[in-house]
């Protein structure tokens, strides 16, 4: 069956590994004495502390789960986007999503179609499971590289009670190309990737700034800005992201991008409007209409976004 779930994913275009329930156990035991050992920033502490869940709470795996299932669904590298305020065009970048609905489809319908159960389950550190399922590899900025689809994936995860005998598990590892490679330490527009420690300084991170509602920090520097949210500058000048350029483009008119502004809801706004808004991700964070509006701002005093 698991040989069966990887040649779906193959002709779907994503890539899965199943590993075994005690695989994910034994990852458990581990996180807790890294979190007890590594000296971790305020964030940090938060994802390992509080978001991620295995077997032992409440709200963790079912007890009769055998394996994990972790699927790479890739998506494109960025989406220049254009919005219209004031009749003003103001064009930036932004993270594209991957199809998680299809890819939840076709496998749950596999999974269940063999006779298995199975449970979606976001809440695993599902890069971590990637990397040590043998799927990817970590970079030095701390986001995973599948083969031949570079770091441009997102990753579902599931738990079932199919059988796994025999997996690839191993140690996490980093790429080898990044030990001496500082393309994305460079790149950094607020010096968040470390050259001698693996961890991301997270406080710094325009990633963790543009998810959250706070006032930017005085320090940050303003021409680091060039998305609704998340970064992409480590990514786009990544040697290993070569073979993966694609991009989309996409524009909003001045209604739509007034509709965005003022945080409206999205459940009745126009189908193309809630496809453009779900392809970019752009109902996932509140922070998203005070972002636009510091690029917006900015770039009316000759700011040009760039990567």
């Amino acid at each position: 069956m698991i040989n069966e779930l990887k040649a779906l994913a193959e002709k779907k275009g994503d890539k899965l590994e199943v590993v075994s329930i005690k695989n994910i156990r034994s990852l458990e035991k581990e996180i807790i004495k890294y979190r007890a050992e590594e000296k971790l920033d305020g964030l940090q502490s938060w994802i390992l502390n509080n978001y991620f869940y295995f077997t032992g709470n409440k709200k963790g795996i079912p007890e009769k789960m055998q394996s994990v299932i972790i699927v790479a669904v890739p998506h494109p590298a960025y989406a220049n986007i254009t919005f219209t305020r004031d009749g003003k065009d103001y064009k930036l970048f932004g993270t594209v999503t991957s199809p998680m609905d299809r890819a939840s489809k076709y496998i749950t319908d596999a999974v269940k179609k063999a006779g298995y159960s199975i449970e979606a389950e976001g809440r695993l550190p599902l890069k971590r499971i990637a990397v040590q399922s043998g799927l990817a590899e970590y970079g030095r900025n701390n986001i995973t590289y599948v083969p031949g689809m570079g770091s441009y994936v997102v990753y579902t995860g599931f738990s079932t009670d199919m059988p796994c005998e025999k997996d690839s598990w191993r140690e996490a590892v980093v790429l080898s190309m990044c030990q001496t490679c500082k393309i994305c330490i460079e790149n950094c527009p607020t010096k968040a990737i470390n050259k001698d420690r693996f961890l991301l300084e997270s406080w710094k991170c325009l990633s963790a700034h543009n998810e959250q509602t706070n006032n930017f920090p005085d320090w940050l520097p303003q021409d680091a800005h060039h998305t609704p949210y998340d970064c992409l500058k480590c990514q786009v000048v990544c040697p290993l992201n070569e073979e993966n350029k694609e991009t989309i483009d996409l524009s909003f008119d001045e209604p739509e991008t007034k509709r965005i502004l003022d945080g409206a809801p999205y459940k009745d706004v126009s189908k193309e409007l809630k496809k453009k808004i779900n392809l970019l991700g752009l109902d996932s964070w509140a922070s998203i209409p005070r972002n636009l509006r510091l690029l917006f701002d900015l770039m009316d005093k000759g700011h040009k976004p760039k990567l």
